[in-house]
């Protein structure tokens, strides 16, 4: 008995975490980047791998994840991540938002690729030049 009980608390508790990151995930996350926009432009697309691939969408850069993730079960469910880069005369500010999402009881699917990602990004725009966030706006 006590292993099943175990076990229900352990998926409760992955739940939780997922509807965490789901909230977290659909946050615009707003960088700004001592670095040119070709550079900028250049970081964030060498950050995408196999598993995106570019579409279609309100942002200057559009991907949309491919293959599994948690709560995939049909193609084309998969989150669109979206990023707009634009120059200011201080630094380029680079916006990084999900723009499309299908929830399953209130869990984005897929949630995991798209958190993964954020970071491959944020860890890409750092490699170029150090970066601050200005805002993070919900």
């Amino acid at each position: 008995m006590s292993v099943f009980v175990a076990f229900l608390v352990w998926i409760a508790a992955i739940w939780v975490l997922f509807m965490v990151l789901s909230v977290i995930a659909k946050r615009q996350v707003d960088y700004l980047v001592d670095a040119t926009e070709e550079a900028v432009v250049q970081a964030v697309r060498g950050s995408f791998g196999a598993l995106w691939r570019e579409t279609s969408g309100p942002g200057t850069l559009n991907f949309r994840s491919r293959g599994p993730g948690v709560g995939i079960r049909s193609p084309g469910k998969q989150p669109v991540m979206s990023i707009t880069i634009e120059t200011t005369p201080d630094a380029v500010e680079v916006s990084e938002w999900m723009s499309t999402w299908f929830s399953q009881n209130g869990m984005v699917l897929a949630i995991d690729r798209f958190a993964f990602q954020r970071l491959r990004v944020r860890r890409s725009l750092a490699g170029i030049s150090p970066i601050s966030e200005p805002s993070a706006s919900f």
